[in-house]
């Protein structure tokens, strides 16, 4: 079950990468668009290119122009993913996958790539992921979902940023959205830039 698991989180990463794009905004605004979500571009931020990296693709990222700290963004909208998977299912492939129960695995599989490691290491090093209350999610992203994970990303990721912390929100049939912020102050982090994860919410 396990191995089962594992490949089909492969498959449905796979695909999603198949979204990557490049770092024009408007290009990532119809991104936003379609999973049906506000943009609000934080203060004193900048855009700045996307580093190609193996480890994982992004579609959108900023710089903080005060603070030395990068954000970067992921969005998947699911609506195609959900057609599929209620539509008649094949054997094997997507269509067997129920996109709204894999917004837990997708964030342990990214915090793993930031990292360095591969996602059959899942078990041995699974990140630390910290639930936000539903109602807290609610109320604040019109979410159904939230989490975070802290980590230490690797040099191919994080271009020597010491610090990394991923935000996620889902919201079912809409869209999975990734948050990744590269720090290397810790108390300027959770002083400026924490207490206002509010740069992407679903529309009402």
């Amino acid at each position: 079950m396990r191995r089962y698991h594992l490949l089909v989180l492969s498959i449905f990463f796979l695909l999603l990468n198949s979204f990557q794009v490049g770092d024009d905004s408007k290009v990532f605004l119809t991104i936003i668009e379609k999973a049906e979500m506000k943009f609000l571009q934080p203060a004193n931020t900048i855009a700045t290119s996307i580093i190609k990296n193996d480890e994982l693709s992004y579609q959108y990222a900023l710089k903080d122009t005060v603070s030395k700290i990068e954000i970067r963004y992921i969005v998947y909208p699911l609506q195609g993913f959900v057609k599929q998977y209620n539509g008649p299912h094949s054997d094997s492939g997507m269509s067997r996958i129920d996109p709204n129960f894999l917004h837990t695995n997708l964030l342990i599989a990214f915090a793993l790539k930031i990292q360095g490691k591969e996602m059959n290491n899942m078990q041995e090093v699974m990140p630390d992921v910290k639930e936000i209350s539903h109602a807290t999610v609610d109320l604040e992203y019109n979410a159904d979902w939230g989490a975070e994970v802290n980590l230490q990303p690797c040099d191919e990721f994080g271009q020597k940023y010491k610090y990394c912390t991923i935000f996620a929100i889902h919201k079912d049939n809409i869209a999975d959205a990734f948050v990744i912020y590269l720090y290397d102050n810790k108390d300027t982090f959770e002083a400026s830039v924490k207490p206002d994860f509010h740069s992407l919410t679903f529309k009402k």
